[in-house]
């Protein structure tokens, strides 16, 4: 219980921009069993030309709820030029579909993201919904896909979403990824490739990131993460 209040408290100082399948950017269409949960912790830093760097930490907490849907709550926080901003996320996914095999999984995810600002309150900020599926291309591949729609409360505009993510089992415990997403206010989209290392089957991993994108501003991302399933 200490343990999980200093993770918490951590979550104040920095943080990252958004949260989903570690450490993958694109969400997949896997959905918790009920009663099954699992917790996920990461570690971002974000820098960009003649831009401040952005450091952060985040925390999320995600159960299965039955009625094939998952519920999650995030806390997180980012800290650049001497500035902590502070976040909290609540999202879930629901399957649309029990697939055979060889046919595309498609799923549901929604978020709702207040945000704190420094010296301010909190406020919804963000409210994103996702069309997801995933398909077994061959037994060790899998591909991941989004289509989507985001609304800024604070900017009081609507942004239309992508993503496309490969999945790649390299052995019993290393899983490879590469993805691409961006959204339709961006000039280019972020290109990214991490890794996935089991350190107990289906119940403890760590994992890691690192994208770019070129174009917007020459913007990079590292991440380091890990997972518990209980």
């Amino acid at each position: 219980m200490r343990l999980l209040r200093l993770c918490i408290a951590a979550l104040f100082v920095i943080s990252p921009a958004a949260w989903a399948g570690q450490p993958l950017s694109t969400e997949d269409a896997a959905v918790l069993e009920r009663s099954d949960c699992e917790l996920e912790t990461s570690l971002r830093r974000q820098s960009a030309r003649a831009a401040d760097a952005a450091s952060g930490i985040a925390l999320k907490v995600g159960c299965g709820v039955g009625w094939r849907s998952q519920l999650a709550l995030g806390l997180d926080g980012e800290r650049s030029g001497g500035r902590t901003d502070q976040g909290l996320r609540l999202g879930g996914k629901t399957a649309l579909n029990d697939a055979a095999a060889g046919l595309p999984a498609f799923t549901l995810a929604w978020e709702l993201a207040g945000a704190r600002p420094a010296g301010g309150s909190f406020s919804l900020e963000d409210t994103t919904a996702l069309a997801v599926t995933s398909l077994t291309l061959r037994p060790a591949l899998q591909l991941h896909a989004n289509l989507g729609w985001s609304h800024s409360r604070s900017a009081q505009r609507s942004s239309t979403l992508w993503a496309v993510a490969v999945e790649q089992a390299a052995t019993d415990r290393l899983d490879l990824m590469a993805e691409v997403y961006a959204s339709d206010r961006e000039r280019s989209p972020w290109m990214a490739a991490g890794l996935r290392w089991a350190l107990v089957p289906d119940k403890l991993s760590i994992d890691a990131s690192a994208g770019l994108q070129p174009v917007s501003a020459g913007q990079r991302r590292v991440t380091l993460g890990l997972k518990a399933g209980f």
